[in-house]
């Protein structure tokens, strides 16, 4: 089984994997890990509400949804995550990052989602053009959209770890991807529904353990499929 993979094996389908085996070892990765990936969640949930708060005293959707102004509502919904996109897209990465180097065994740091500040213009365009793609996918017949979803999985990381231009990450992540699809959709479609048990049965308890697993999980698929390269001079905090 290949477990450390290269982008060239990765075009040509040369990888395997089965659910079990990824969702063991990210449940064995989860453990000394968890603390880490919950505060930076929480850091990104702090920063994305005082975002919004600021944005919103210039750009209020509530006074249009107040008037029933759909339209206008959600043009400054939408104009407001575009303009917290510079802040919100480095972080992103960083926590994308964090479950790509717990997969690698590498050393994780709470301060390290915000390396990626460097590279922030890339992670926007990267973010909005990934987001229009699919969006559009859904308007044709949802099933379009979803298959893009999925296929785009890996296009943060290999804008940040390969070094890739945004066009060149995307289209690496869904060839790659397309080669075995549905094994992938699977494993995120599982994610999904335990993501859903837990909100239902726990009201949202175990996802201090569930959420750094999905983050962990799209690290070790990363890892197995293009492998890690860890470039130096943004991975700076190992």
């Amino acid at each position: 089984m290949i477990t450390n993979g290269s982008v060239e094996t990765a075009l040509c389908g040369e990888y395997d994997f089965t659910i079990k085996d990824i969702f063991k070892e990210a449940w064995m990765l989860v453990k000394g890990s968890k603390l880490i990936f919950n505060i930076s969640l929480l850091l990104y949930i702090l920063i994305a509400i005082v975002l919004q708060k600021l944005i919103s005293l210039a750009i209020n959707p509530q006074i249009y949804y107040a008037s029933h102004d759909i339209i206008k509502a959600m043009l400054a919904d939408e104009t407001q995550s575009l303009l917290s996109l510079p802040i919100i897209a480095p972080i992103t990465a960083g926590i994308v990052m964090l479950g790509v180097k717990r997969s690698a065994l590498k050393k994780i740091t709470i301060l390290s989602i915000f390396n990626y500040y460097t590279i922030t213009w890339s992670l926007v365009f990267a973010s909005i053009l990934v987001s229009l793609t699919t969006f559009m996918g859904f308007i044709f017949f949802i099933l379009p959209g979803i298959y893009l979803a999925v296929a785009f999985s890996f296009t943060t990381p290999l804008i940040v770890d390969k070094q890739f231009g945004v066009l060149k990450a995307m289209k690496t992540s869904l060839l790659a991807v397309s080669q075995k699809w549905f094994k992938f959709f699977t494993i995120y479609a599982f994610l999904v529904i335990m993501v859903l048990l837990s909100i239902v049965f726990t009201l949202g308890i175990t996802l201090i353990w569930l959420l750094p697993f999905i983050f962990i999980v799209n690290g070790i698929l990363y890892k197995r499929i293009f492998g890690y390269s860890n470039p130096q001079n943004i991975e700076n905090d190992e």
